[in-house]
């Protein structure tokens, strides 16, 4: 049998004598400290811990990833759109008096949050119809139907 020597919270009392067999010292002794690491990494997060112990009856069910991702991308997508009504205000282009790239990149968005239907102002809806409507536009989206 060992001697575990342990610090005590008592000035009176400095160490803490207690009996452990050798075996168990010898692991306790070439085992690394716990640092912030490894005790973050091997625990489970309180909410599992919850999950796992609660009657089944009473849990609801985790909302699927993909709902999750569809409501983030919907929020940083309404985001943008507050963030586009500042820059474009009144204007027709995007960057200066002229069309260009830019303009391109926000019709594809605009097509593209339209169809994954997210909430889009009529006046991006115009913009983006605007857009589709040039010339170019038309002759391109020909090239590729």
């Amino acid at each position: 049998t060992a001697i575990l020597a342990t610090r005590s919270n008592s000035d009176s009392d400095s160490r803490l004598m207690q009996p452990i067999p050798r075996s168990i010292a010898r692991l306790i002794s070439d085992s690394p400290f716990p640092t912030p690491e490894n005790i973050t990494s091997d625990a489970l997060p309180p909410a599992l811990i919850t999950r796992s112990s609660s009657p089944t009856d009473t849990m609801s069910k985790l909302e699927p990833k993909r709902t999750r991702r569809s409501r983030t991308a919907k929020f940083e997508f309404a985001k943008a759109l507050n963030t586009l009504d500042h820059l474009l205000e009144d204007n027709e282009f995007a960057i200066a008096d002229h069309f260009s790239i830019v303009d391109i990149l926000l019709a594809q968005t605009f097509n593209w949050a339209l169809r994954f239907e997210f909430d889009l102002p009529q006046k991006y809806v115009n913009l983006r119809n605007r857009h589709y409507d040039r010339p170019a536009a038309k002759r391109a989206m020909e090239l590729i139907s």
